[in-house]
């Protein structure tokens, strides 16, 4: 629908969307955002198009969450929280579950593992991988998400370093 600016339709058998899409679908359905921003965030490009999209996502300065740490700051409802920038990106919910921050993620799906993944790549599994690309918006934690992501990192299958690095992660008020 990109040149005519059409409404999204919902359920369209050839539709996707990554984990930011899927922040930006959701603003766009409550009405924060329109087509108008839609169209000029997604003319950004370049070779520093991350910083830029942050940019226009965002209002205010970046705050680090320091996993671990009893004290950090935490993402209130809405807060748009990155990891490794546009690595991943999910929406915080304000809450705390257990000490660890909530966050409405569209990614890893909670029934699969790294270690399910990296089985089902080297075996070929494509019931696996189908259940990692038919994902759908789950509660679950910024701690639970950087530790997906340190243990995919130990992967080299997965593009991942070996060297098992958390994610940084950031957090802003949204632009909208």
């Amino acid at each position: 629908h990109a040149p005519t600016g059409a409404a999204f339709t919902a359920g369209h058998s050839g539709s996707s969307l990554n984990c930011w899409e899927m922040v930006l679908l959701a603003a766009y359905q409550v009405g924060v955002i329109d087509w108008a921003f839609l169209n000029q965030l997604y003319r950004r490009n370049g070779a520093d198009y991350e910083q830029a999209w942050i940019s226009m996502l965002t209002s205010g300065g970046a705050k680090t969450y320091q996993v671990g740490n009893a004290r950090t700051e935490r993402p209130a409802s809405g807060d748009i929280v990155f990891f490794d920038n546009l690595s991943h990106v999910a929406l915080g919910t304000g809450e705390t579950v257990n000490g660890q921050s909530k966050v409405y993620s569209f990614w890893p799906p909670a029934n699969i593992t790294v270690a399910d993944l990296v089985a089902a790549i080297s075996a070929n599994d494509q019931s696996v991988l189908d259940r990692l690309n038919h994902g759908r918006v789950e509660v679950t934690t910024i701690e639970t998400l950087t530790g997906w992501m340190a243990e995919s990192d130990r992967h080299a299958e997965l593009g991942g370093s070996g060297a098992g690095n958390s994610p940084t992660v950031t957090f802003y008020s949204p632009s909208w």
